[in-house]
């Protein structure tokens, strides 16, 4: 319930990796996999996925069954900031709306350790405007990524994610009654996190979604 993410970003993310048939990525906190496979689909990579559930680990294997690309893709459960990949093994390292739940310098550290030199990392995350609940949202990644050792070509604020995400709650509550009849009780989740956000559609924002990419020196 906590991320959504448009064709249009998984085609820059795929871009701005530079990944190929020659090469290899890893997805930290892949979720169901489907991110991680659209781009090994695309750019003819190999790609290992790693989450700390194993049921999304477990759906993310299955539909690389479905999509007979076992071959190409592999997934793990193993904390992202943990992951126990070897290390300057990966061509790129993507992420999806996932940083912020996470220690930033022990998870910009890992990136760094598995990405080889040469190798770029893009990740889609949060950054706070103001103060937060949750305490692993920083208010800047770059800093971290640069102790970590890699160099930032660029951070980008995405200025429409904030409108696609409340036209996506939106849509989810109008859906109501179609969600709770398709998936049951693993409905009410989601719907509960629509109506909490649309409940604070109008105040000011306390997060950016930001696009961040950054290379390891050769």
């Amino acid at each position: 319930p906590l991320s959504s993410v448009e064709r249009s970003i998984l085609e820059r993310i795929a871009g701005e990796m530079r990944v190929d048939e020659n090469g290899a990525f890893v997805d930290l906190a892949c979720g169901l996999g489907g991110s991680a496979l659209w781009i090994a689909q695309r750019t003819g990579a190999r790609v290992v996925g790693v989450d700390f559930s194993e049921v999304a680990i477990r759906e993310a294997a299955r539909l690389a069954r479905e999509l007979k690309m076992q071959a190409r893709a592999s997934f793990v459960v193993a904390d992202v900031t943990r992951t126990g990949l070897p290390s300057s093994a990966f061509a790129g390292v993507m992420s999806v709306d996932a940083l912020q739940f996470v220690d930033a310098e022990a998870a910009t550290a890992e990136i760094a350790r598995v990405l080889r030199p040469g190798g770029r990392a893009v990740i889609a995350t949060w950054e706070a405007v103001t103060d937060v609940e949750v305490p692993t949202v920083v208010r800047d990644y770059r800093p971290y990524v640069e102790v970590a050792g890699l160099t930032v070509s660029r951070v980008e604020v995405d200025a429409g994610a904030r409108a696609r995400e409340y036209a996506h709650y939106r849509a989810m509550s109008r859906r109501a009654e179609s969600l709770r009849a398709e998936m049951g009780e693993a409905a009410e989740p989601i719907l509960g996190e629509a109506e909490s956000m649309l409940r604070r559609e109008n105040d000011p924002p306390r997060v950016r979604k930001v696009l961040i990419v950054a290379e390891k020196p050769a």
